[in-house]
């Protein structure tokens, strides 16, 4: 494909990588959500970042805020290995110093770090969100902008109106592609003409010309109300002030992709949707493939590094591992991930599960619908699920009600609305 826009070092990439992550705690508490692993050997922010290095983004920002100690051990892999290699960077920007702060917002973070952002002659800014699973080539998206001489774009996605209820921005808009209609997670979502039952979603991905990201952040600043987010109002703003491209992201053609993987988009925003992206990508054809040479996923490199190790094990269906797991002898592996350095004991079965980081699962357990986080040592013949937590185990709901009231909160075993059992990270079975 050709591209309008041929010189993208005029491209800067913002990815927003500071948000609590309060819907997917316990893994959340001691890490920041984009921080959190996928697919047995990436954090949630390899995607984003690897959309962006495949797309030749050369300069790359990510905004980070809460608990980000791991997350940028993890960038700073990136400014020493793959962004180098590519002669791309990747920087780390964190909330001023001398405002003693944190950032209230996607919005108020951009605003704060606004002449860092302005710096360096950029004329097309790319603002995205570092917790979405999705493969768009931003080439085809900036150039769309371009030939459609708009001021910015946004992508969006056709979604059921049940989906978007109270949950995701609605768009509409025009015959000429322009969108002239945000609204932010409304109950009652407008439909797309002619296509009853569903209604344009926003995708949170933006690309703003260099004067209305000046006024956007003019707009912002005035408003005073730095705890309001991006999508309800900068956005807002370029929509009643400018012309706003609405870029369809099924029209996105990704080298290498099937027809079947085209389109595909989803939220990682909380438990339930973060597992069922993991037990996807052990399907046989996963609509979001992790293994295409032709757009890579890439992710901070580690060293020293083995290889997955297999001993006799009596049966492994529909599974990923990463790289320095081991299975001993008699192990079953069921549509799981089994991320880097984690061991299963002999004997074990592990069913419909997410095992993540250096964790040790002792001889004869069995484990079914559970997540454990890293650090986590699983006793010889434990057996464990939803149906049989630890006797320790809080619901969701009772947690994160405690959140939210300020109140503090044991490291104990979570039980998800949608069934799903949590280990968090370092929990010592008694």
């Amino acid at each position: 494909m050709e591209y309008l826009i041929l010189d993208t070092s005029k491209v800067q990439g913002v990815v927003c990588a500071g948000g609590d992550g309060t819907r997917i705690e316990p893994l959340s508490r001691f890490r920041a959500k984009p921080a959190i692993p996928i697919g047995g050997n990436n954090r949630l922010v390899d995607i984003m970042l690897s959309n962006l290095l495949n797309s030749s983004i050369t300069h790359v920002h990510v905004i980070v805020q809460r608990r980000p100690q791991s997350l940028i051990r993890h960038l700073e892999g990136y400014a020493n290995g793959v962004a180098q290699m590519r002669g791309q960077y990747v920087r780390v920007l964190a909330p001023p110093k001398e405002d003693d702060r944190f950032f209230l917002s996607d919005a108020d973070s951009l605003l704060q770090l606004r002449s860092t952002l302005l710096s360096n002659g950029t004329e097309i800014f790319l603002v995205v969100m570092a917790d979405q699973v999705v493969k768009v080539d931003f080439r085809q998206f900036i150039t769309a902008m371009l030939q459609a001489d708009a001021d910015a774009a946004m992508v969006y996605r056709a979604v059921p109106v049940a989906e978007a209820r109270g949950q995701l921005g609605v768009l509409e808009i025009d015959p000429d592609d322009r969108v002239h209609i945000m609204r932010e997670k409304p109950d009652a979502p407008q439909s797309i003409p002619g296509r009853p039952g569903f209604c344009h979603a926003n995708l949170a991905m933006y690309a703003i010309r260099r004067q209305p990201f000046v006024q956007m952040l003019d707009h912002i600043g005035a408003s005073h109300q730095p705890e309001m987010t991006l999508s309800r109002s900068g956005i807002p703003w370029l929509i009643n002030n400018c012309r706003v491209l609405g870029y369809d992201l099924e029209i996105n053609s990704i080298p290498g992709v099937e027809a079947g993987e085209r389109g595909f988009f989803a939220d990682t925003g909380t438990i339930e949707a973060w597992y069922q992206v993991q037990m996807m990508l052990c399907d046989r054809q996963p609509p979001f493939n992790l293994y295409g040479r032709q757009w890579p996923m890439y992710t901070a490199p580690l060293w020293p590094i083995s290889p997955a190790k297999f001993d006799r094990v009596g049966g492994i269906d529909r599974a990923v591992f990463g790289p320095d797991a081991i299975c001993q002898d008699d192990v079953h592996v069921t549509h799981s991930v089994v991320s880097s350095g984690t061991v299963v004991g002999r004997g074990s079965v592990v069913a419909d599960c997410i095992l993540l980081n250096d964790v040790q699962v002792g001889s004869n357990c069995r484990l079914e619908r559970v997540v454990v986080d890293k650090e986590v040592v699983i006793p010889h013949g434990l057996q464990m699920s939803p149906r049989q937590p630890p006797w320790d185990t809080v619901k969701f709901a009772d947690m994160f009600s405690r959140l939210k009231a300020g109140e503090p909160v044991s490291n104990t075993p979570v039980l998800s609305e949608g069934g799903i059992l949590v280990i968090p990270k370092g929990y010592r079975f008694s």
